[in-house]
């Protein structure tokens, strides 16, 4: 219906996507779990079914940061000069993002696997020892967390340049505006989260994030939000 009515696909995968992201988000099972912790949860749960939250997080992933490049695209037509060179930068900066998220969804995907496969010292597809499966699951694992970690960083800075441009090519008149505006703070909180290294904050922030990105989709598909600089072409 949406490609129907010749609509722009930027909000519509601005309010798709988060929406994935928060479901696979709040159904995965392993949320805290580190290290030998993590390996123990690995064994008990539903490995199958980690694995499918997983691929609905990635499509979630990846509609919302082509959300974020269609985006930066739409609103480097209405401007030119350092904020056009500022919203080239933060789109390398979304690039490196999803760059990210791959080696954490790689890593977790590695770990899921270990435990699929079997354990037979006379093959050399198998794991000859328990503890060798352990050993590079854990590997994989703590691997796939670096890219979490990484991937905080590198959106929340995007998320900063975004909303600085935004508000350097068009001061906020109404109340809904004020959203590309909030991507500042919201991206220097996630840009911090590797440094605070709390799970219950990274909780709280993470659906957020994900509630503020679907806002905006959803005000632009009903018409609500412009891009940044639409008034001044009018």
């Amino acid at each position: 219906m949406f490609l129907t009515m010749g609509r722009n696909l930027t909000p519509i995968m601005l309010a798709l996507g988060p929406l994935l992201l928060l479901v696979a988000f709040a159904m995965f099972p392993l949320q805290d779990q580190i290290g030998q912790n993590a390996m123990d949860a690995l064994v008990d749960e539903d490995r199958s079914f980690m694995m499918m939250l997983l691929v609905v997080g990635t499509f979630g992933v990846t509609l919302i940061f082509g959300g974020l490049n269609l985006l930066i695209k739409d609103m480097k037509k209405n401007t030119d000069g350092m904020n056009a060179q500022l919203l080239s930068y933060a789109k390398v900066l979304m690039i490196v993002a999803l760059v990210c998220f791959f080696q954490g969804f790689g890593g977790y995907v590695a770990a899921i696997n270990a435990f699929e496969t079997e354990i037979d010292e006379n093959e050399v597809a198998y794991y000859p020892t328990e503890a060798d499966r352990e050993t590079s699951a854990r590997a994989a694992w703590e691997a796939g967390n670096a890219g979490w970690a990484l991937l905080t960083v590198a959106w929340g800075i995007g998320l900063i340049v975004i909303g600085l441009t935004a508000y350097l090519m068009q001061r906020p008149e109404q109340p809904a505006e004020y959203l590309f505006t909030a991507l500042m703070p919201l991206g220097t909180i996630l840009t911090i989260l590797p440094i605070l290294n709390d799970s219950e904050v990274f909780g709280g922030i993470f659906p957020i994030a994900l509630i503020i990105h679907l806002a905006i989709g959803g005000l632009m598909l009903s018409g609500n939000l412009e891009v940044p600089g639409s008034k001044k072409n009018e």
